[in-house]
């Protein structure tokens, strides 16, 4: 995908997740190969498919209880929607990865899911997006001081 080799990317995540059924104890990788072809469909504008991967990825993350993966997977679908100007769709599945993210204390998918949001209430609703922005402030502020960055 970063060579923007969309078909080869596309048949290998495929030939991956074909392997799903014969992979015993590394089932969580498969969280991340929906939610790539997820973003691969978004890219090519393939809106049906692009929803069931990434469906996919949010119901594999919850049943395996990986929250790190579930909470991207669940920004995501956030992308998918926000992205079709559907901001309320958008905003329920930010919302649960913030909430996730929160609980878990996992600070840059906190980050990254009030920054979606900001985004989806920036010249909508300025109070809401101050309460964001602030929020937002305070993680990042968290994260330098445990020597993380919100991106890497």
């Amino acid at each position: 995908m970063e060579l923007e080799e969309w078909e080869q990317a596309e048949s290998c995540f495929d030939m991956a997740l074909s392997l799903k059924e014969k992979v015993i104890g590394e089932e969580d990788k498969f969280i991340t190969a929906y939610a790539h072809l997820g973003i691969l469909y978004m890219k090519h504008n393939r809106k049906e498919e692009a929803h069931k991967m990434l469906s996919e990825a949010i119901l594999l993350g919850q049943k395996l209880n990986d929250l790190p993966r579930l909470t991207y997977a669940l920004q995501i679908m956030g992308d998918f929607y926000r992205k079709q100007n559907k901001t309320q769709n958008a905003i329920s599945y930010y919302q649960q990865g913030l909430e996730l993210a929160q609980k878990h204390q996992l600070k840059k998918r906190e980050y990254e899911a009030l920054l979606h949001l900001a985004q989806c209430f920036e010249n909508v609703d300025e109070q809401e997006f101050t309460r964001l922005t602030q929020n937002m402030y305070k993680v990042l502020i968290e994260l330098k001081n445990e020597g993380g960055e919100p991106n890497g």
